[in-house]
């Protein structure tokens, strides 16, 4: 039986509440929200706000769903990042050559500026020094 995301979030969230020292009212207040509405988010009657994931990461000490230590490393090269976007449920294969297009115009852009010397790596200009010309 296949779980929803919206499952796999409330048992993290359970999950991380069987912790010594873990509490709803605890997760409520470190969530500026009323205690109430953890109660809710667990019995599936109250949405998960995206903004809220790493705020109870911080609380419960521990990796939400699918964000692992190692998933968190940076994505290299175009073959990682078009599998990457393909994981992408819901995204058509047209949309997923539009967005491997876009990702990588701004990709070769980052690299062109980064290349490109700045006013600081120019060689400063000589300035011909003026001697004092002292009144006789």
């Amino acid at each position: 039986m296949t779980q929803t995301l919206s499952q796999i979030f409330i048992d993290w969230i359970r999950a991380g509440l069987k912790q010594p020292g873990k509490t709803q009212f605890e997760l409520a207040k470190h969530l500026n929200i009323a205690h109430p509405q953890i109660t809710q988010l667990l019995n599936g009657r109250r949405h998960l706000k995206i903004d809220e994931i790493p705020k109870i990461a911080a609380y419960l000490e521990l990796d939400p769903p699918g964000f692992a230590a190692d998933e968190r490393e940076p994505i290299r090269g175009a073959a990682n990042i078009l599998s990457t976007l393909e994981r992408i449920e819901g995204l058509k294969p047209e949309n997923v050559a539009a967005l491997m297009s876009v990702i990588t115009g701004f990709l070769e852009a980052n690299r062109a500026r980064q290349q490109q010397p700045s006013p600081d790596d120019q060689p400063a200009t000589a300035i011909p020094r003026r001697e004092s010309q002292s009144s006789q």
